[in-house]
């Protein structure tokens, strides 16, 4: 998303169209331990721009 918006100059909507078409979806069960977790303090840090994506993804899924 980030280098589809940022660096290529693309919508938002065309930038997440292409990453929903190039992220595969599995079935299996995901279990917590799977998972990697960051501190958002970490991500705000290192990469500021990523972790504000990310809440532009997640509050266009709450509304």
């Amino acid at each position: 998303m980030r280098v589809f918006v940022d660096v290529e100059g693309l919508s938002w909507e065309k930038a997440w169209e292409l990453t929903q078409n190039s992220c595969a979806y599995t079935n299996h069960t995901l279990l917590p331990e799977a998972l990697e977790r960051w501190p958002v303090s970490m991500l705000e840090y290192l990469l500021p721009r990523h972790l504000q994506i990310i809440y532009d993804i997640n509050s266009r899924f709450m509304d």
